[in-house]
């Protein structure tokens, strides 16, 4: 007997445009085998069903055939079926005999989605690296991206081996992976359980940093050539060029992308030698494949250069730092994006940092979609972005570019790319509720976006890019508290351990949502009984000059103290566009507070 192969549950209207004479009972899994058993008329009326399968012998990537069948003999084979499934044909059966109907147009080539076939696989069983230990910038997100990836694998029939030295995690539990190994996330454990598992092929890019690094060292050191795993998600070659930093530049000279002027170095004397040939501070030292800014930081003297350029030496597993010239006041944005091996490429979620250049994004307070940016200027990082995942060659699954534009001269450069699912990448994941780990982890084994089915939707499919009818806020939590001797000053070097996102319908109602969600106090921004008196002007405006986690409420304390919006833009940096909305904020409390009643109040 001829195996079976299992229809997939996609609606036809995202395949194929509807059409008033296709006739349709629902879609439903079936089971079809290339011989049916005829029956009566009346068992045709009552058994019919709407199915989809392949021509005999396809392969993925070819037309699959819509029709609606019902138990009578099926005399077209399968293949005659694929051939006119390629002019957009059905097959109907309701009155006894068998026709070729008309639907519509043919399927365009970017949607011709085939439904999932058991036919040869290249792998079978897949080796994910977890993130490990929960630390400052990498914990609780990419937990969350590795449960998604681990669940969307098994549900395609893979076996899945999970490493991570974490228990307190949900992707340890027992039933996420086939086989969980709780060690230590090192090239030694990985090569023991690899030698034992015997992997078809390794996901490096769901463990945050650390998978990244496993992958490359195991790479370095002959382990997967003898055991013949591969990678897949992202190769070699597109983590080097993602994290090395050097590579990083060559590769967006060669496209016309802009980054900013800098230069690399691996010991002292060349940091030095960067330096003095970038003329002045402030200087941005980033180090390479390190994670949350490890070892990073913004050098405003020749002292704290040396201190930061040696740390970041320290910290790079390469022993490798960008040295960079400072971009301080230029506002930053982030771009999900996500491609798949047939080249489809969509932007996810553009993300804005309120908080302008020279603070890590994760301490940043960031707003989804991007508020201050014009079309024009969207559309410009969009192609860049589809540009520069293509060039850093990321063959599938999701990448966070980082961009800084000028609020001046609406200039940009590139600031960085992480090949991998991102610590922004679960934000972007809950606030436009596509799931980038689920379809990530899909499209690295082979599948392309038009084949995955929208989880939201229902109805289309995951090459549809996300649109927001509300404003998305995010707040980094803080608690220097609990590290006594340590400075709140922010810099390029993450220090949060935690945000709240909230969700409203205008940017003012996510904005009080989120900030009292923090856990700090706080029910919104002022107005609580709990505002700080305030300072005179001098010690205000230095205030709003270095950027700590309460400057938010600062900008409140100015604008009470008559400070124009023009001003605190000029000392903050925060965009104009957002310091209307506080301001409007802040007038309102204002007239609520002279009100005597809730009478009064309701009248207002």
């Amino acid at each position: 007997m001829e195996p079976s192969i299992q229809a997939e549950r996609l609606p036809i209207a995202a395949f194929v445009p509807r059409h008033p004479s296709f006739l349709s009972s629902g879609v439903r899994s079936v089971t079809i085998r290339r011989r049916l058993v005829s029956s009566t008329r009346s068992s045709r009326s009552r058994n019919g069903k709407s199915v989809r399968f392949a021509a005999k012998g396809a392969t993925l990537g070819q037309t699959t055939f819509w029709g609606h069948f019902t138990r009578s003999t099926l005399q077209k084979s399968r293949s005659e079926a694929y051939q006119v499934a390629a002019r957009g044909l059905r097959m109907e059966g309701v009155d006894g005999h068998k026709r070729w109907m008309n639907t519509g147009p043919r399927v365009p080539p970017w949607l011709d989605t085939p439904a999932p076939k058991d036919a040869v696989r290249e792998f079978h069983k897949i080796l994910v690296i977890g993130s490990g230990a929960i630390r400052i910038g990498q914990a609780c997100e990419f937990d969350y991206s590795g449960t998604q990836a681990c669940k969307a694998l098994r549900s395609l029939g893979y076996e899945v081996i999970l490493v991570n030295s974490n228990p307190a995690s949900i992707m340890t539990d027992p039933e996420i992976a086939d086989r969980t190994y709780i060690e230590p996330v090192t090239h030694e454990v990985l090569e023991m359980i690899i030698e034992r598992e015997r992997p078809d092929v390794l996901l490096p890019t769901m463990g945050g940093q650390t998978g990244l690094n496993m992958a490359m060292q195991l790479s370095k050191m002959g382990i997967l050539d003898k055991y013949h795993v591969r990678l897949i998600g992202a190769n070699l070659e597109a983590i080097r060029k993602g994290e090395d930093r050097l590579a990083f530049r060559e590769a967006m000279e060669r496209i016309d992308v802009d980054c900013c002027p800098s230069g690399i170095a691996n010991n002292m004397e060349e940091a030095r030698a960067v330096a003095a040939q970038i003329g002045r501070f402030p200087l941005i030292i980033r180090p390479a494949y390190t994670l949350g800014g490890t070892g990073g930081g913004i050098a405003y003297n020749r002292e704290e250069f040396e201190e930061i350029a040696a740390g970041g030496l320290e910290a790079s597993p390469v022993s490798q730092i960008l040295v960079e010239q400072s971009l301080l006041g230029w506002k930053e944005f982030e771009l999900e994006v996500v491609r798949d091996k047939k080249d489809n490429v969509v932007i996810i979620c553009g993300i804005e940092n309120v908080d302008p250049m020279g603070i890590h994004t994760g301490d940043s307070f960031t707003v989804a979609p991007t508020m201050t940016l014009t079309d024009k200027e969207y559309q410009r990082l969009r192609d860049m972005s589809i540009s520069i995942i293509r060039e850093i060659g990321v063959e599938t699954g999701g990448s966070n570019i980082q961009f800084a534009v000028c609020p001046r001269t609406s200039d940009v450069i590139v600031i960085e790319m992480n090949p991998r699912v991102s610590r922004s990448s679960a934000l972007a994941s809950k606030a436009t509720g596509y799931p980038i780990a689920k379809v990530a982890a899909k499209l690295a084994t082979g599948l392309t976006l038009p084949e995955i089915k929208n989880d939201i939707t229902r109805d289309t499919v995951a090459a549809f890019e996300p649109s927001l009818d509300y404003i998305v806020c995010k707040f980094p939590r803080f608690t220097f508290e609990k590290f006594p001797g340590t400075t709140d000053v922010l810099t390029t070097q993450m220090k949060s351990v935690g945000e709240a996102m909230s969700i409203g319908r205008t940017f003012k109602e996510s904005f009080q949502k989120g900030l009292r969600s923090l856990e700090i106090g706080r029910y919104g921004w002022g107005l609580d009984g709990k505002d700080e008196a305030i300072p005179p002007r001098a010690e205000l405006e230095a205030a709003l000059r270095i950027p700590r986690p309460n400057r938010i409420f600062r900008v409140r304390q100015a604008l009470r103290l008559g400070m124009s919006i023009e001003e605190i833009n000029e000392l903050s940096g925060y965009d104009l566009w957002f310091l209307y909305n506080m301001k409007e904020l802040a007038e309102m409390g204002e007239a609520l507070r002279s009100k005597q009643s809730l009478q009064q109040v309701d009248s207002f």
